[in-house]
């Protein structure tokens, strides 16, 4: 039996001569040895010192007239070998012939036709370069992401294969896209790939390097080139998807700024937390603090560019899109691809995106728990599904009627599930509730009590319906035709939460639209099948009526709703604070004081944060020795303010956080700017209180 090495070289004079002697001198269980080494076109005296070795070592040498590149250079090398096994050596020093008993006993032995050298099994391997290692991993991930694969190491460069499993011809990469390309040929012929470790000594870009950033970009294309071949309709429905998410990326990234809300509080309670501030027993929290250690390691990296911060729930958006694709079309739903436009580009993703509520973290671990669970990751679905409620509370029916059904229907994975969840509460809350045990129970259960009701309830439902018209009509008709009770009983236990919830918000509502998304898809396939005489009709009348929603839902959020909430000024606030004369810290609204703090680089008045109105009429926190502490130390008051003589009404605004009488005795005004929320304030206001 014949071993033919094929040794590709471009501008390795240094090495090639050790690297020929090595190959020769290396251990094959006795195999006869053929070498075919390629040049491509080498510029720094290789050809010419090959022609010299080709006597000494009785190689076969191939040229190259033009650079082609190292998948040309192979393929070349294949046309000429006459050996019943191939075996693929570069010509650096990076990888050692002395492997090849390892990588060739495999097939010889008749366990496979192919087998790769890997490094990553290796852990004696020094790793190359930070990016060079990041790259490598993430294109074997991608590889496998849709080749349904567990290869370690797809850019190796020992590649060992039986001749008969791959022709030249079925090969047209002719740079580093041929690892992927030759990867995803040998896989789709249905032939096992075998891993084993292998030694590896990195070199640097300096000492000769060649692969650069453009190679893995092309080995990207290379792999969905070979995944979507010979699948015309499912490349046309993944562009449309990936699209759909490219354009609502571009979109939203493109318009993004600061803004008012609750999300400032939770990036600044991200940053005390890093301080070692802990929620419950140092700063008020009315929520699990799931989303709070979520954003730790986002505001960490990106403490220097907060806008960055302002992205998160766009990209969470984009995932929970995905996720919605991936549980439709394993039920099968030819619709799937449609999903994440839909989802994407409704009013309320588009409304919702624009803050950092907590609203988007919930979503994706309860449909990343649902999309587990149709997976069989019983345990996982659980641990996930119990997180989303360790984000918002409002999660908690969702779940609690995801184990009804369990009990009804599916007994043999509650145990497990139940594990699950469990589990996360042990790692995530648990340690807070002994720490700060009272102060957790209070701001958890008997503040959300005790609170008093927000917005009028049926306006904030009526809201709803004008906007999402259509899916309510199209979920609700899904529910009855759906067969998809793990979905059902989650969707009716949230629906009836929400109408009897005393104090209701609109984002509790964006917590129903992934499930409506779902039934609405699930109600068109099956009204699509039930009725194939009238198909035609129907799809038109369908695309018809969606049109006119989506322009009337997506210009009433351009129009009227993307202006509103932005914080336009916020860094000429904050450096006008950091410019102050007194070294006061700040105290003010939650939606505006965190987000100037944090870029004032000025901290929190005695860490509050979260100041709420609610929180002080709930008893939560108490008004009157806020107030009184904050005059004692002296801050500054930072507050959004409604001011207008005409009707009566004088700085308005910051009476939910601080004693009115307080503020007329101890405060003065410092500066005013202008508000750019186009929301009913008219300014904010910057006041000095001290006693």
């Amino acid at each position: 039996m014949k071993l033919s090495i094929i040794v590709p070289v471009f501008n390795e004079k240094k090495t090639i001569e050790e690297v020929i002697k090595r190959v020769i001198s290396a251990p094959a269980f006795d195999l006869e040895k053929e070498i075919v080494i390629i040049d491509d076109c080498s510029s720094d005296g290789t050809r010419e010192w090959l022609e010299k070795l080709k006597e000494k070592f009785k190689f076969l040498l191939l040229k190259h007239e033009k650079n082609l590149g190292k998948g040309a250079a192979i393929r070349t090398g294949l046309n000429y070998v006459t050996g019943d096994i191939v075996l693929i050596q570069d010509a650096d020093l990076e990888y050692d012939p002395k492997d090849y008993q390892k990588i060739l006993k495999p097939i010889l032995e008749g366990k496979t036709k192919v087998v790769y050298g890997s490094r990553s099994l290796n852990p004696e391997n020094k790793p190359s370069s930070r990016i060079y290692n990041f790259g490598g991993k993430f294109l074997s991930y991608f590889f496998n992401l849709f080749f349904k694969t567990k290869l370690t190491d797809v850019m190796t460069c020992y590649k060992v294969f039986k001749k008969e499993v791959i022709s030249p011809w079925e090969l047209s990469e002719n740079r580093f896209g041929f690892d992927c390309e030759i990867t995803a040929k040998i896989v789709k012929k249905g032939v096992q790939i075998l891993e084993v470790p292998i030694s590896y000594h990195p070199r640097s870009f300096k000492e000769g390097k060649k692969i650069k950033m453009k190679d893995g970009l092309r080995s990207i294309y290379v792999i969905l080139k070979c995944y979507f071949s010979g699948k015309k309709k499912l490349f046309f429905e993944s562009l449309f998807l990936l699209g759909s998410i490219f354009f609502f990326l571009l979109f939203k990234v493109s318009h993004l700024s600061f803004r008012f809300g609750d999300g400032n509080a939770y990036f600044y309670m991200a940053k005390t937390l890093l301080e070692g501030n802990l929620p419950y027993r140092d700063f008020f929290l009315a929520d699990p603090p799931f989303l709070i250690l979520f954003l730790v390691p986002f505001e960490f990296i990106f403490q220097k560019n907060l806008l960055i911060l302002q992205a998160i729930p766009i990209i969470l958006e984009s995932a929970n899109a995905i996720l919605l694709y991936l549980i439709l079309r394993s039920f099968k739903n030819p619709l799937a691809f449609l999903v994440p436009f839909t989802y994407l580009f409704s009013f309320t993703v588009l409304a919702t995106s624009d803050y950092s509520t907590g609203i988007q973290l919930t979503i994706f671990l309860t449909i990343l728990a649902i999309f587990l669970y149709e997976k069989k990751k019983i345990f996982a679905s659980g641990f996930v599904f119990n997180l989303a409620v360790l984000t918002k509370l409002y999660a908690l029916p969702a779940l609690l009627g995801f184990i009804c059904y369990l009990l009804f229907k599916d007994r043999q994975s509650l145990l497990k599930f139940i594990f699950g969840a469990f589990l996360s509460f042990l790692l995530i809350l648990c340690p807070f509730l002994l720490i700060a045990f009272k102060n957790s129970i209070n701001y958890l259960i008997f503040h959300h009590l005790h609170r008093p009701p927000g917005l009028n309830k049926i306006e904030v439902i009526t809201f709803f319906l004008k906007r999402e018209w259509f899916f309510l009509f199209c979920g609700i008709w899904g529910v009855f035709v759906s067969k998809k009770k793990n979905l059902i009983f989650p969707f009716l236990l949230v629906v009836l939460f929400l109408l009897f919830f005393q104090d209701l918000y609109y984002v509790y509502l964006a917590y129903l639209f992934p499930f409506l998304i779902i039934f609405s898809f699930l109600f068109f396939d099956w009204a699509f099948k039930v009725s194939k005489e009238n198909k035609l009709e129907l799809v038109t009348i369908s695309l018809f009526v969606y049109f006119i929603f989506f322009i009337l839902s997506f210009f009433q959020y351009y129009q009227n709703f993307f202006p509103k909430g932005r914080f336009l000024n916020a860094v000429e606030i904050a450096r006008y604070l950091q410019n102050a004369s007194e070294n006061f810290e700040i105290y003010g609204s939650h939606e505006v004081a965190p987000l100037i703090a944090l870029l004032s680089q000025r901290r929190l008045f005695d860490n509050r944060i979260d100041t709420n109105p609610q929180s002080f009429a709930s008893g939560a926190q108490n008004l009157d020795k806020v107030s009184e502490k904050a005059v004692d130390q002296g801050i500054y008051l930072v507050a959004r303010i409604s001011d207008y003589p005409e009707y009566n009404i004088r700085d308005f605004g910051y009476q939910g956080y601080f004693k009115e009488e307080i503020f007329k005795k101890y405060c003065r005004e410092n500066k005013k700017f202008p508000s750019t929320s186009q929301e009913t304030d008219n300014f904010i206001g910057i006041y000095r209180c001290k006693k």
